[in-house]
């Protein structure tokens, strides 16, 4: 998802560079079409308002956060795991699972204030599936 929206952030911005671009092109090249210069002029400066208000930048910013977060999460689990089916003598403790399901659930608070994208997140679980080698069941 962080790369799908700093994919969009980028795009947003470079159309806005190509758009004022074009604006000041237009100034020499082809100053008898006032209407494309003006059409262009009204672009750039939406596409200018508009990238700060979407927020791409800080989405971003929050998603990479939070993979990092969910990473360690993984890690902290498969830790767990490999040291309970190792059956030593430090098999751990319940509460080391319940440090890992804090860092769980407040990872899970994060994420309510990310967009709901429902064919982002679908493309994300394919994704996922695909890396592990595993079948949608």
């Amino acid at each position: 998802m962080a790369r799908t929206y700093s994919d969009r952030d980028k795009y947003l911005k470079l159309f806005a560079a190509l758009m004022s671009s074009g604006t000041v092109a237009s100034w020499s090249i082809w100053i008898e079409l006032t209407l494309l210069w003006q059409g262009l002029s009204a672009i750039a400066a939406v596409v200018a308002v508009a990238t700060p208000i979407l927020g791409y930048t800080s989405l971003v910013a929050n998603m990479t956060e939070l993979r990092r977060t969910w990473f360690e999460i993984r890690i902290d689990y498969e830790n767990l795991w490999d040291r309970l089916g190792a059956g030593d003598a430090e098999a751990p403790s319940l509460e080391e699972f319940e440090r890992v399901r804090e860092k769980e659930v407040a990872a899970e608070e994060s994420e309510a204030v990310l967009p709901r994208d429902q064919s982002l997140i679908k493309q994300c679980y394919q994704d996922v599936l695909a890396a592990r080698d595993l079948e949608k069941s």
